[in-house]
């Protein structure tokens, strides 16, 4: 329930909230917070959000130049179902493999851990790439698997005897869950010692040709950050690495194992920061909960979102949730017109300007920039100038 009054229904704008952590880069999230007095351009910066989540709230800044909180603004609640983030992810740390629950886990390890577990909600999310975007997603084929233990000796004593037998007898399928829960099992609760022992091996083998430099160069390059022991590393070997180029969106829904390992993109998810870690980080590390919770029958190559023309500049991805609304105009130059907001909408520009007009006032934004349109009211012009427009809302 609004507690502040709107006298000017229009766009209001958006101070966000950074996140910095060790991986902070160069990149998208430095340079769009560059024009907040706060920060200084050149600060590696990590994550930027936009909503109302308890860790990183944003602010809304009224023509009279008064500061207030987003979620006195909203309509029928002071929180949104969703936020928007700027991620960028440094090629030498990645992010961690990880999943996210669906609602039923979400709510049993809030309440069984809840400082590791923040939210009682599941996190659906769609990543939209502005920079090429690489990252690991779900698990390959099990003959693929078959041809990592010929080119890979060392797995061998990953996945053991027993494993290697199943695995021979299933290989002309394309995922055979119990036995992907398996070797994923073992793989992650692989000992630290020895895993290292592994991967010290791989990494001195020559492999020109035989299809797995890039997972190599990958590990090659985490190993730097996160030791040989880290059984993350050998994770790699069991998952899809998938490149999205500027434009390109992924969908990640509950239980998808998945990690970014490089690049820029805005996400859109649904207003929770639950995530079961597995490896390749710091940060705390649930893998038993992670094998338990993990899809293996619909984990295989990524949901790619396509997007829905809504008119000849704005087109709404399609997505298979009821949380969220995402709508992009791309990069370019011109205008853009958007309808009455049924909803509360949070719109981001990324790219050199836009500016935002309402019946009765307009708000002028620069990289990063961002505004609240609330909830029945619009139409909207938008001018940009080389940007693209991130519009998303309560479903």
């Amino acid at each position: 329930m609004r507690t502040h009054n709107l006298q000017v229904m229009g766009p209001v704008e958006l101070r966000g909230h950074v996140q910095r952590y060790s991986w902070g880069k160069q990149g998208a999230a430095s340079r769009i917070s560059g024009f907040l007095e706060r920060f200084e351009s050149c600060e590696p910066l990590a994550e930027y959000w936009l909503g109302t989540h308890p860790k990183g709230p944003s602010d809304v800044l009224l023509p009279s130049g008064e500061i207030a909180p987003l979620g006195s603004f909203l309509d029928g609640s002071t929180e949104l179902s969703f936020m928007l983030k700027v991620l960028s992810i440094n090629p030498e740390f990645g992010l961690s493999i990880q999943s996210h629950p669906d609602s039923l886990w979400a709510k049993t390890l809030h309440q069984r851990d809840p400082s590791n577990y923040p939210d009682a909600s599941h996190k659906p999310e769609i990543g939209v790439a502005l920079t090429p975007v690489t990252l690991l997603y779900g698990f390959r084929p099990m003959s693929q698997f078959v041809e990592i233990v010929r080119q890979l000796p060392a797995f061998e004593r990953v996945w053991g005897g027993e494993l290697i037998a199943r695995l021979q007898r299933v290989q002309s399928q394309t995922h055979q869950p119990e036995l992907l829960k398996d070797m994923f099992s073992r793989t992650l609760n692989f000992p630290g010692d020895e895993a290292a022992s592994v991967v010290r091996e791989i990494c001195g083998l020559r492999v020109d040709g035989s299809g797995l430099e890039e997972e190599l160069s990958v590990v090659n390059r985490l190993r730097q950050c996160y030791g040989d022991g880290d059984t993350g590393l050998l994770a790699i070997f069991m998952m899809n690495i998938v490149h999205l180029q500027a434009g390109e969106a992924v969908f990640i829904g509950p239980n998808c194992p998945h990690a970014y390992l490089d690049g820029d993109l805005v996400e859109c998810m649904a207003s929770s920061d639950n995530v079961i870690r597995a490896g390749l980080t710091p940060k705390f590390k649930d893998i038993d909960t992670l094998l338990r919770s993990v899809s293996y029958a619909n984990a295989g190559l990524p949901v790619l979102a396509k997007a829905s023309a809504v008119n000849s500049e704005l087109a709404v991805f399609d997505l298979p949730i009821d949380d969220f609304t995402l709508a992009l105009t791309p990069q370019g130059t011109g205008s853009v017109f958007i309808p009455k907001v049924a909803r509360d909408a949070i719109m981001l520009c990324i790219g050199e300007q836009a500016k935002v007009s309402g019946a009765h006032r307009a708000v002028a934004l620069k990289d990063g920039g961002a505004v609240f349109l609330p909830a029945q009211s619009g139409p909207y012009t938008i001018e940009r100038r080389n940007a693209a427009i991130f519009l998303a809302s309560r479903a």
